[in-house]
């Protein structure tokens, strides 16, 4: 059952720690091409969770590349639309404002089986796993077949 309280339009997955990828964000606009450089928490076709150790704006506009195992978003533009401060580091939220229609489906794709998963398995489910699995490149679960 969806939270009442999250206003998420999309479902979204985490990315693992030993998946985990830096990403580089860029500011628009910006006179300065230095990247600011996050590491990517989350994801779902609507946007991206991440941690920076940089304080970022709310309502800045970003671009990035996210590549993961099953996916290679080459650009996406975002909005900064919250910040978490927690002592020297920030979680920062960023909906996605131009995303290609592809990476769109790919992402959202790999978070509705992700989610499938994690429901079946909170429900005692065993054989959850299938070949066609678009998460199955990031899945490092007991019950994923080989």
């Amino acid at each position: 059952m969806t939270d009442p309280k999250d206003r998420r339009q999309f479902r979204r997955f985490p990315v693992l720690k030993d998946i985990a990828k830096p990403v580089d964000l860029y500011f628009e606009p910006s006179a300065v091409a230095t990247p600011v450089p996050a590491v990517l928490l989350d994801i779902s076709a609507g946007g991206i969770g991440i941690l920076t150790f940089v304080p970022i704006e709310v309502g800045t506009s970003i671009t990035s590349e996210i590549k993961l195992p099953g996916i290679h978003v080459k650009r996406v533009e975002g909005t900064v639309l919250w910040t978490l401060t927690k002592g020297n580091s920030w979680r920062v939220g960023i909906a996605f404002t131009k995303i290609e229609k592809d990476d769109f489906t790919n992402i959202k794709q790999l978070a509705d089986d992700y989610i499938d998963c994690e429901t079946k398995l909170s429900m005692g489910v065993t054989d959850v796993c299938f070949k066609d699995c678009h998460y199955r490149q990031m899945c490092s679960k007991d019950v994923k077949l080989k």
